[in-house]
C-alpha cells in the first residue's frame, strides 16, 4: 500500500519520469532568449561564427542527439533558457556543446557570413 502512495509522489517530484537527456551547465545567470529565437549550430572543424561571441556555459545531450529533431529542439530550448544563441561542437558525434551568445553589435552581424 505504501508503494501505491509513493509512485504518484515520485512522479510529481519528477523522479519517476523520463525526460530529455539535456543537462545545462551555465557559467552565469542570464536572461533567457525568446522561444522563437534561432539557435545556431557550429562544428569547430567546419566553421566558427564570424560575429564576436562569448562562452556562457555548456549543454550535455544524449548520444546521437543531432539525428533526432525532438532532441535538437530540446537542446535549442535549453540554450535559449540559458540566454544563449548558438552551440559549438568539436565534432558531430559530441554529446557536450559549448553555449555562446553573440556580443554587440550582433544586430549588425550575420553569424553565418
Amino acid at each position: 500500500m505504501n508503494r501505491i502512495r509513493l509512485l504518484p509522489l515520485l512522479l510529481v517530484a519528477g523522479i519517476g519520469c523520463s525526460s530529455s537527456g539535456v543537462k545545462t551547465h551555465p557559467m552565469a545567470k542570464l536572461d533567457p532568449m525568446p522561444d522563437e529565437a534561432p539557435v545556431y549550430l557550429f562544428i569547430r572543424t567546419e566553421e566558427l561564427p564570424d560575429c564576436p561571441w562569448e562562452t556562457i556555459g555548456s549543454v550535455t545531450a544524449d548520444e546521437g542527439w543531432l539525428a533526432t529533431q525532438h532532441e535538437r529542439d530540446d537542446v535549442s530550448a535549453a540554450v535559449r533558457r540559458m540566454g544563449g544563441q548558438a552551440v559549438i561542437l568539436e565534432s558531430r558525434e559530441d554529446t557536450e556543446a559549448t553555449v555562446i551568445r553573440f556580443l554587440d553589435p550582433y544586430s549588425l552581424c550575420d553569424p553565418r557570413q
